[in-house]
């Protein structure tokens, strides 16, 4: 039988669901493997986006949701027929089409029930820059969002990292982007990897290690 649910993927990882859908679909996800390996597929796509130019645009076209929603699935419907550098081809490509979403959007997104309370990073090294990042386990892995707050006047531009690190010390950078002085930059990102398996969520500079939350 069809999958009412098959083409519900993308929009979910992005955050893009209805309280309501988003809901139904979690319940379809426990009992399907199918839409569950397709999200989990989908899980790095938010960092892919952090990692392009993060500069503002101008304020989008009123449909513009509504048409970018269905390339993206039309995106995963191709995605499922790909494999290796194709696939990664196809994602980049997803990537660039909702950028101007994330980016443009006005409209808010809900926050999960299951998110954990922000948590303070602690400063590894002497530095103005402070952070706040919320991590929410779901059923392909981890959704984790970062508040990083700098002063008016900050001088740093090198761009910085989101990384986590997992049980056995193995590092995976799952976003990054620009310097933002007197603003507060959000990243929001994802990886497969569960909650109880972070053992460390960090903000990499330049020089290394910056602001760190140990778990």
């Amino acid at each position: 039988m069809p999958d009412d649910f098959a083409s519900w993927d993308a929009a979910y990882v992005l955050g893009a669901l209805s309280p309501e859908d988003r809901h139904s679909f979690e319940v379809h996800l426990r009992g399907c493997a199918d839409c569950t390996r397709a999200v989990r597929e989908l899980a790095g796509l938010p960092g892919l986006l952090a990692r392009a130019d993060v500069t503002e645009p101008e304020e989008p076209p009123a449909d513009l949701l509504a048409k970018l929603l269905r390339s993206v699935q039309r995106e995963s419907r191709r995605r499922r027929l790909l494999t290796g550098a194709g696939w990664l081809a196809a994602a980049a490509c997803a990537a660039g089409l909702v950028l101007v979403l994330i980016l443009g959007s006005r409209s808010s997104t809900p926050t999960a029930p299951s998110a954990n309370p922000s948590m303070a990073m602690a400063a590894v090294v002497d530095t103005p820059v402070t952070a706040q990042v919320t991590l929410t386990g779901v059923s392909w892995g981890t959704k984790i969002e970062l508040k990083c707050t700098y002063p008016e006047g900050y001088t740093e531009t090198d761009p910085y990292e989101l990384v986590v690190v997992n049980r056995a010390g193995d590092h995976q950078t799952i976003g990054s982007w620009k310097v933002l002085p007197g603003r507060v930059a959000t990243m929001n990102a994802s990886t497969a990897l569960t909650d109880a398996d972070i053992a460390q969520v960090a903000v990499w500079g330049d020089e290394g290690e910056l602001l760190v939350l140990n778990r």
